[in-house]
């Protein structure tokens, strides 16, 4: 199946590709599911954010029966790290930049829901920064690892010729686009560089 990409401001239409052998065009699909990850036609991950917080509630649920059988609140910790905050940030570098401040708030919601009710502890580091660790984590295996799948899309090496402060990666940056600003590659490429 595939799922044709549209601007969101933008009412004109493309003239679409020929189809592909194997490929069965849908023209009704607004929305796609790739690893368990919804995207909808207009790279917006809303979707995917309700499924998630859906999905947690059900946890939530169980976390109380679990409870009222006896878990002590430390095994409850660990389930809730184990289940709901692996919900929350599954795959997140390759979406979280396509949220908007409007899911992130939901998702955050969620984690204050399980300090209220005693699942998860105080301490408990903030959805932004684990997407942030998730993202650092990732790009430094993309950039090491000359095997890794992601390897491929980063730009040019380049060679410095001035000695000015050092930069995170040797990269060439690319022109940001509308349409590439929130993917990975780009939102690392620029992070941390003003």
């Amino acid at each position: 199946m595939e799922i044709i990409i549209t601007r969101q401001r933008r009412k004109c239409h493309a003239p679409l590709i020929p189809t592909l052998p194997d490929v069965a065009r849908v023209h009704a699909v607004q929305t796609i599911k790739v690893l368990g990850v919804t995207i909808s036609d207009r790279l917006s991950v809303n979707q995917h954010v309700t499924n998630v917080i859906a999905s947690t509630a059900q946890t939530f649920h169980a976390l109380r029966v679990l409870r009222a059988h006896g878990l002590n609140k430390d095994a409850l910790e660990g389930v809730f790290k184990a289940v709901v905050i692996a919900k929350l940030t599954y795959a997140c570098p390759a979406w979280w930049g396509f949220t908007t401040t409007h899911d992130r708030q939901k998702m955050e919601a969620v984690i204050r829901r399980g300090v209220h009710f005693g699942f998860c502890s105080t301490s408990q580091a903030p959805l932004a920064e684990l997407a942030a660790a998730a993202d650092e984590t990732l790009f430094e295996h993309v950039l090491h690892n000359k095997q890794h799948v992601l390897h491929q899309l980063l730009p040019d090496r380049t060679q410095p010729t001035y000695n000015l402060c050092s930069r995170k990666h040797d990269c060439s940056l690319t022109v940001k686009q509308s349409v590439t600003a929130n993917e990975f590659i780009t939102r690392m490429l620029y992070k941390d560089m003003y």
